[in-house]
């Protein structure tokens, strides 16, 4: 199956009860970058202090564990050359993400859905990126 991708949606992510696992810690939202890979590259660049770690192995509970997502969706069932549309980050201070890289159709449906109790909130992409933006300018001092 091949998807015509778009933009990367992120979330925030907390540990689960198995190593390497992860669950979706609360609201999430699109950026601006055009793929996860994009994402990975410019938050894992530059020195120690505002590196992000890119966590290889990660997965994450309701995708890696749903065996129609790992055989039918082509970002997790290795029909991309690359590993580019989905990534698990850590920030410096220890804030893990999700990043996948989404279609057209579900960016629509997601502006569409009521991720949190009491509204639609879809600022978390925003506040990612500001946070990247603030690390970038506090390093460049």
């Amino acid at each position: 199956m091949t998807m015509l991708l778009y933009r990367t949606a992120v979330a925030p992510l907390s540990k689960a009860d198995r190593e390497d696992w992860f669950t979706i810690a609360g609201v999430g939202g699109v950026t601006e970058w055009d793929d996860a890979k994009f994402l990975v590259n410019d938050v894992t660049d530059g020195p120690d202090e505002v590196r992000w770690d890119h966590l290889k192995d990660a997965k994450v509970v309701g995708l890696h564990d749903d065996d129609e997502v790992t055989q039918d969706d082509p970002r997790f069932n290795g029909e991309d050359d690359d590993e580019s549309d989905f990534a698990v980050v850590r920030s410096p201070s220890g804030d893990v993400f999700l990043a996948i890289t989404i279609n057209v159709p579900e960016a629509l449906l997601m502006q569409k859905a009521d991720f949190a109790p009491g509204g639609k909130t879809f600022e978390f992409g925003e506040k990612l990126e500001l946070a990247w933006e603030v690390e970038r300018k506090r390093l460049a001092q």
